[in-house]
């Protein structure tokens, strides 16, 4: 279903391949098996996500979509949701947060398209529901490509990998909880990237404002769904660690 409504999807957008380049284009049935096998080694059972990984989500011909916005290219790894959102005649697509930092998923499938790999992952335990899709582009084998792909999803619990982080802290991340005392890293598992930043010298100490993402943006389907954040409009760091928060529920940042 996904293969089928993303191809009538993109269908009149693709520009078309001469015969001989579609099919050089193509992976090979022992390419794909290489590929597959090497990723489902890499992603047996639960992973975490390391960043906001958001999709594409819209409706063509009213078949409802997905499309990754994550991609893994020669180039690097980008998470680009410039122009995503459209509207025209008979489509619609807009942005999905589906899977935040520190969220929990599985790999479902590995889906070869000519010239590129989908990493399909739905979300288990208490991020069921919440689906992301990771593209691959420009490589033939996952293994050139994995520590990449590992800088977006890990097979390590982020928070169990910093045994020295204070209980209370792992417990307050867990439960995508903000409080006092957190630094950038610990509240970036949290609420993700933050819309914007900025960064000043006050009084001697280097703050640092956050403004969080306020809404998880519009999952287009036969309904339309829109979720809120729950995230402080702002958050503010003091020489890098969180202040004034008491206690709250849930452009690029530094987060040394």
């Amino acid at each position: 279903m996904r293969t089928a409504a993303l191809a009538l999807a993109l269908l009149l957008a693709a520009p078309a391949l001469a015969p001989a380049e579609a099919e050089a284009a193509k992976f090979s049935k022992a390419e794909k098996k290489a590929f597959e096998d090497e990723v489902k080694a890499a992603f047996p059972g639960k992973v975490w996500a390391l960043k906001d990984l958001p999709i594409k989500s819209g409706m063509a011909m009213m078949v409802p979509f997905v499309a990754p916005i994550a991609e893994v290219t020669p180039q690097g790894t980008t998470i680009d949701t410039t122009g995503v959102a459209t509207a025209g005649f008979g489509a619609a697509a807009t942005v999905w947060y589906g899977v935040r930092p520190y969220d929990t998923i599985e790999l479902e499938e590995v889906d070869f398209g000519d010239d590129e790999v989908t990493l399909v992952f739905h979300g288990v335990g208490d991020s069921d529901g919440r689906d992301t899709e990771i593209a691959i582009r420009g490589f033939r084998a996952f293994a050139p490509v994995r520590a990449a792909v590992e800088e977006l999803v890990t097979s390590v619990d982020p928070v169990a990998a910093n045994p020295d982080w204070p209980e209370e802290i792992a417990k307050a991340i867990a439960r995508r909880v903000l409080v006092n005392g957190m630094n950038k890293r610990q509240a970036y598992l949290v609420v993700g990237e933050p819309l914007g930043a900025t960064v000043q010298d006050v009084d001697g100490k280097k703050v640092e404002i956050w403004r969080p993402r306020q809404s998880d943006g519009v999952k287009i389907g036969y309904a339309a769904a829109v979720r809120a954040t729950g995230y402080p409009l702002e958050i503010r760091f003091e020489d890098g660690k969180l202040v004034n928060m008491g206690t709250s529920s849930t452009g690029g940042v530094s987060l040394d």
